[in-house]
């Protein structure tokens, strides 16, 4: 546990030191100054356009910083500036590849929680009524793009690609994910057998981010059950990672990066 503790500590500093961290954090201030413009004003209440404007932004920046990070840590990786340093600390490659994707959380949460103390804010001030449901989107949103990054990091242990590589095919991945609600739709009303046995392969291959997406619901004060959404978009999360981290590490532990049998 201190390994993985000190590691993940070590990756998350390495990522968090980059320009573009400041940047993002800089972007997220900019958003405090801009929300607050429209904080006497009853566009939160009246406009459904500004809580959608303000969940695409969200959900944007969470997915590109999630994209670049992981990208920065494959890139360092496959260099060997930071493959090399359990051969000197003496870490299992089980805790390494553990370091590796909460790193991921650790590196991009500050990114989260600025942007989620602005929505709590502005959201409050001019339409206290919907605040926990635009919050929970917020949330989903960010454990969309943490699974964003662990499908690219297992893409690349999995199939030993190249980082930009490994980046497309997350990419593919949450596009397709993203569209599994509207194919299930089209199976409710589709007749060929053919095209149903195509809708069910790519249910089950394809992790579902339409899980993660309830902002239709939120902009519109839609009456549905947010406790249960979010119970159960947690949940998947929680076990689709669990089963990304694993095959990540079974795939590691067969390579020779790391000269290390744990």
């Amino acid at each position: 546990m201190k390994n993985i503790k000190a590691l993940t500590k070590f990756l998350s500093l390495v990522l968090i030191k980059q320009k573009a961290t400041l940047f993002f954090v800089l972007l997220s201030i900019l958003g405090i100054g801009i929300s607050f413009l429209f904080i006497n004003t009853n566009i939160g209440v009246e406009h459904k356009l500004f809580k959608d404007i303000i969940l695409s932004m969200n959900s944007l920046f969470l997915h590109f910083i999630s994209i670049f990070f992981t990208f920065l840590i494959l890139e360092k990786f496959k260099q060997g500036s930071i493959s090399i340093l359990p051969l000197s600390l003496n870490i299992k490659r089980s805790e390494y590849t553990i370091s590796l994707f909460l790193t991921m959380i650790i590196s991009t949460i500050g990114i989260f929680l600025s942007f989620f103390i602005i929505d709590a804010v502005v959201l409050y001030l001019i339409e206290a009524k919907q605040i926990l449901p635009f919050l929970l989107q917020v949330i989903l949103y960010y454990l969309s793009s943490i699974l964003l990054s662990y499908i690219i990091l297992t893409s690349f242990y999995l199939l030993s690609a190249s980082p930009i590589k490994a980046i497309m095919i997350g990419i593919i991945t949450f596009i397709v994910g993203n569209s599994i609600d509207e194919l299930i739709f089209y199976y409710k009303n589709v007749k060929s057998d053919f095209s149903k046995q195509i809708i069910d392969y790519i249910s089950y291959l394809f992790p579902n981010f339409s899980l993660f997406d309830i902002q239709t619901y939120v902009v519109n004060n839609t009456n549905v059950n947010f406790t249960k959404i979010g119970i159960e978009s947690s949940l998947y999360f929680l076990i689709l990672s669990i089963i990304l981290i694993y095959i990540s590490y079974f795939k590691f532990k067969s390579t020779k990066v790391i000269p290390n049998d744990s």
